[in-house]
């Protein structure tokens, strides 16, 4: 069982939990939505699913997603991606899905670092999943246990059908439906490595399924995050975008179980921080970067920016930051390096309070926030292309391109990227 998510949907505004120390210090909870602009629609070839994602809660996008094939055929090698656009809950993504016959709709966390769907029943939350209500539901006899790094569910296991958009549908897929989860306001559509599901009996979580049941020719997908002011972002099954993206660094997994690769340096103003390559892992589900303290420590002091006690989180004065320009962070990997601007590393206080602060939070932070674990999560990936590659167990890696242009294609088994 995976645990290296860290569970933070409740620190958008539509959720009362209290925030965990994970994401700031105790007692901080994001309660400002900043400001976003209106996201354009990218067009997907025949054969690619894509999955666009509109940002209101339990509303599916009004736009129509296409399935195709690119040599005109019908035939059964027809080009196939699932393409999806997220919202983006500055702390986290979410997605559509429909549960059931007739279908139950829910939004749900999209989770790189867990291998599990899973939704709340309706004996949790008065509009969670109604298994009576199901006419193709069946039960599966093992009780259902997640374990993150902040918060757990648990429940029973069910099988029935999932679609995306209502437009590709997966049959007989096996889900979590949770009776217990506190901190959770919804559910979590893990999408990482087949083998890391919280079960004992090996099943095919749902990338895994979109594959056996011909929606997608391999089983990859690419997350496009867009920047940190977007409220949408996209994620394709089976295809990656080449607008998106320049140059990738391809990686191997350090790890069987998790998206856990060798990143090789961080630099601060030119200054390399590591004298050895690190594991880290990749992880939609974080939101922040966590870090051992060391590192964490030559940032902060490279910046400016002062540990504050009582929040436990690196502070930074607007005119401080506003003199010093600060160039980002950079990521290495490999001969590939992501460059995170600084508007990712520092967000306003007032995000956090909802009361004018002259002070602008620094969001990477020290990794015995997140059990030791050492995450790249949402504020680095938004500068990032990623490409997961679930089959071959790696991943490619590339600095974002903010466009409205694409250029979709669907990948094949051994297919060069």
């Amino acid at each position: 069982m995976l645990v290296a998510s860290i569970l933070i949907s409740q620190f958008y505004l539509v959720c009362a939990a209290p925030a965990p120390a994970a994401l700031g210090g105790p007692g901080l909870q994001l309660v400002q939505e900043p400001k976003s602009f209106a996201n354009s629609t990218e067009s997907v070839p025949d054969g690619v699913v894509m999955m666009h994602l509109e940002c209101v809660e339990k509303v599916f996008a009004d736009e129509v997603v296409q399935s195709w094939n690119l040599d005109g055929t019908s035939s059964d090698e027809q080009l196939k991606v699932i393409a999806d656009r997220m919202n983006n809950r500055l702390t986290y993504y979410t997605v559509n899905v429909s549960i059931g016959s007739p279908p139950q709709y829910f939004p749900v966390q999209v989770d790189t670092g867990s291998s599990d769907l899973w939704v709340p029943s309706n004996t949790l939350m008065f509009d969670g999943f109604d298994t009576g209500a199901s006419s193709t539901f069946r039960y599966v006899n093992s009780p259902f246990e997640i374990q993150y790094v902040k918060d757990a569910a648990k429940g029973f296991w069910g099988i029935d059908t999932v679609s995306l958009q209502d437009k590709f549908t997966v049959t007989d897929q096996q889900f979590g439906i949770a009776t217990d989860a506190p901190g959770c306001e919804i559910g979590i559509f893990g999408i990482g490595l087949a083998g890391s599901e919280s079960t004992d009996e090996v099943y095919a979580n749902f990338p895994q399924s979109l594959v056996d049941q011909g929606l997608i020719n391999k089983n990859v997908y690419s997350m496009y995050l867009n920047d940190l002011h977007s409220k949408q972002a996209t994620i394709l099954f089976g295809g990656t975008d080449k607008a998106h993206h320049g140059e990738l660094a391809t990686l191997p997994l350090v790890s069987k179980k998790a998206f856990q690769v060798n990143m090789s340096n961080i630099s601060v103003n030119d200054k390399k921080l590591l004298r050895e390559p690190m594991p880290v892992l990749l992880d939609s589900g974080t939101s922040l970067v966590y870090l051992p303290e060391k590192q964490v420590k030559a940032i902060a002091k490279s910046y400016g920016a002062k540990f504050n006690p009582s929040l436990s989180m690196y502070l930074i004065d607007e005119h401080d930051l506003a003199r010093k320009k600060p160039n980002g962070l950079d990521f290495t990997f490999g001969d590939v390096t992501i460059n995170v601007p600084h508007e990712e590393l520092f967000w306003p206080l007032s995000w956090f309070t909802l009361q004018s602060s002259p002070y602008y939070v620094m969001t990477v932070m020290p990794s015995n926030y997140s059990m030791d674990y050492v995450i790249l999560g949402d504020s680095f990936l938004r500068s990032a292309y990623v490409t997961y590659d679930l089959d071959k167990h790696e991943i490619q890696i590339g600095q974002n391109i903010i466009t409205t242009n694409s250029e979709i294609v669907p990948l094949y088994p051994d297919n060069p990227q």
